[in-house]
C-alpha cells in the first residue's frame, strides 16, 4: 500500500514537471574560453623577472608618491562604492543561503470578530468571537531538488567574484592614473624650471645683443631673432605653468580632496623605471587583469543562471510544520483538546506556464552566450594594449636614452664654452648660448623622462598591477 501511495507520488511529480521546449540552446560547458585564444602571447625580448607586485608604483621609490597614493586609495569616493557593492554582493548570497535552510518561528494571533445573522457559520451567527492562536513551533524548509538551489548560489558567488574584480580594476585605473598624472606633473614642473631659466638666459642675451647694435657690432636682424626666440620661450613657460596648476587640480581630485590639497604634492621623477618581464608573455598570466577576472566570472554567472532556468521547468518542495494551540474561548485554549498539528509537504507543479519559463531559458542562454563572447574579446583587447603599451614603453626608454646622450653633450659643450671664454678666446655671448642650449637639453630631457616613467606606468597597469597575489585562481 505505502509503496503504491509513493510511486503515486513519484509519477505526479515528474508528470507535473513542465516539459523542457524541444529545440532548446544547447547546456553551457564548463570552459575556461581559452581554447580558442591558447596560441597567443605578446613577444616581449626582455630577460624573464618577476610580475608586478600589488604596490607596483613603489617600485619607483618615490615617497611622495606612495603617500598621495595611501590618501587616494583611503578617500576616493569611488573606490568606496565599489567596496560598499561588493559587500552587497556577498551579504546577497548569504541571504540565499540562509533561504534554503531549515526556518523555525513562533507565533500567535488574536482575533475578535462578528458573524453575520444570515452567514454561513451557523452556530457562531449573530454573535461576538474571540478567536486565539498560539503556535510555539512553526518551521518550514525548502527541498534543494534539480539544482536550481545550487545554480542560484554559484551565480549569486559569481556575482560577487564579478564585484570583487570591478573593485581592483577601479583601483588598478585609479593607480593608474595618478601615477601617470603624478610623474606629468614632476616632468612638467623641470620643464617649467628649465623655461624659465632659459627665459633669464635670453633676457641677458638681448640686453648684450642691444648693446652690441648701439655700438654698431651687430645688426637688427640678430636683436629680432633673438626677440622671437625669447616669445617663443615664454609661449611655453606659460603653457609649462598652467600645466602644472591643471595637473595638481586633477591629482587633488583624483585623491578625493578639493583643489588645495594639490599645492601639498611634492613632484619627483623616478631615477629608474625599468621593468623586467618575461621573455614570453603567455596568456594565462594576462588573465590576470582584472577586467579578465570580472568577465570570466560573468560567464560563470551566465552559466549558473542557465543551469538555474533550466531546473525551473521541474516541481519545487518545501516541507512545512506546525504545531501549538488554538480555540474561540480563551479560558480553555491550552486545554489538551484545543492542541493542534500539522506536518507535510507543499508542492509547486509547473503545468503550464504560457512560455514564460521557455522564454527565460531561451534568454539566459542568450546572455550566456554573450557573455562567453565578451570573454574572448577582453582577452583579445587585453593582449593588443599590452603588446602597444609595451612597444610604447620601449619607444620612450630608446628616446630616454638618445635624450640623455644629447643633453650630456649639450654640457660638454657648456664646459667647452666657458673654458673658452676663461681663456679670453670667446665672448660671453658664447657661453649665455651654451647655457641655452645646456638648458633646452635639460627640458627636452625632463619630457622623455616624463615619457618614458608614464609609459612604464601604464604597461604596468595593462599586466594586471599585481592582481594575482588577491586572486591567486
Amino acid at each position: 500500500m505505502r509503496r503504491g501511495i509513493w510511486l503515486s507520488c513519484c509519477a505526479l511529480l515528474l508528470g507535473g514537471c513542465a516539459a523542457l521546449p524541444r529545440a532548446q540552446p544547447p547546456a553551457p560547458a564548463r570552459s575556461d574560453g581559452l581554447r580558442d585564444l591558447a596560441g597567443l602571447s605578446v613577444r616581449a625580448g626582455i630577460l624573464q623577472g618577476a610580475w608586478p607586485h600589488r604596490a607596483w608604483w613603489r617600485s619607483v621609490r618615490l615617497v611622495a608618491l606612495d603617500r598621495l597614493m595611501t590618501v587616494a586609495l583611503r578617500d576616493d569616493p569611488g573606490l568606496a562604492a565599489a567596496s560598499a557593492r561588493l559587500v552587497a554582493a556577498h551579504t546577497e548570497i548569504r541571504v540565499a543561503q540562509a533561504g534554503e535552510r531549515l526556518h523555525v518561528q513562533a507565533q500567535a494571533l488574536m482575533t475578535q470578530a462578528y458573524f453575520s445573522r444570515q452567514g454561513l457559520h451557523t452556530t457562531a451567527n449573530g454573535t461576538h468571537v474571540l478567536y486565539t492562536e498560539v503556535d510555539p513551533l512553526v518551521a518550514s524548509y525548502h527541498v534543494a531538488l534539480w539544482g536550481r538551489t545550487q545554480a542560484r548560489i554559484r551565480a549569486l558567488v559569481g556575482a560577487a567574484e564579478v564585484a570583487r574584480a570591478d573593485r581592483a580594476q577601479a583601483r588598478l585605473l585609479l593607480a593608474s592614473r595618478i601615477t601617470s598624472d603624478y610623474f606629468a606633473l614632476a616632468g612638467d614642473t623641470l620643464r617649467a624650471r628649465d623655461l624659465a631659466w632659459t627665459e633669464r638666459l635670453q633676457t641677458q642675451l638681448l640686453q648684450l645683443a642691444r648693446q652690441r647694435l648701439r655700438l654698431g657690432l651687430s645688426s637688427a636682424g640678430t636683436v629680432y631673432r633673438i626677440q622671437r626666440a625669447r616669445a617663443s620661450n615664454g609661449e611655453a613657460l606659460a603653457s609649462a605653468v598652467s600645466d602644472v596648476r591643471l595637473e595638481r587640480h586633477i591629482l587633488a581630485a583624483l585623491a578625493g580632496h578639493g583643489p588645495r590639497f594639490g599645492r601639498r604634492i611634492i613632484p619627483v621623477l623616478p631615477r629608474q623605471t625599468q621593468m623586467v618581464l618575461p621573455r614570453d608573455l603567455p596568456l594565462a598570466l594576462v588573465t590576470h587583469r582584472p577586467d579578465i577576472a570580472a568577465a570570466s566570472a560573468a560567464l560563470t554567472v551566465a552559466a549558473a543562471r542557465v543551469g538555474a532556468a533550466r531546473a525551473a521547468f521541474y516541481p519545487d518542495i518545501n516541507i512545512a510544520l506546525f504545531a501549538g494551540w488554538n480555540s474561540v474561548h480563551l479560558a480553555d485554549l491550552f486545554s489538551p483538546g484545543n492542541l493542534a498539528h500539522a506536518v507535510g509537504p507543499v508542492i509547486t507543479l509547473p503545468i503550464f506556464e504560457g512560455g514564460l519559463l521557455r522564454a527565460r531559458l531561451r534568454a539566459d542562454n542568450a546572455l550566456y552566450r554573450a557573455a562567453r563572447a565578451h570573454y574572448r574579446r577582453t582577452i583579445l583587447d587585453a593582449v593588443a594594449q599590452i603588446a602597444n603599451r609595451l612597444a610604447r614603453w620601449r619607444a620612450a626608454s630608446r628616446t630616454l636614452r638618445l635624450q640623455r646622450a644629447s643633453s650630456a653633450a649639450a654640457a660638454r659643450l657648456l664646459v667647452l664654452a666657458l673654458a673658452r671664454y676663461h681663456a679670453g678666446l670667446t665672448g660671453r655671448i658664447a657661453t649665455i648660448r651654451a647655457r641655452i642650449l645646456c638648458a633646452r637639453a635639460d627640458a627636452r630631457l625632463a619630457t622623455a623622462k616624463t615619457r618614458n616613467a608614464q609609459a612604464w606606468a601604464l604597461l604596468t597597469s595593462a599586466l594586471g598591477g599585481g592582481y594575482h597575489e588577491d586572486h591567486p585562481s
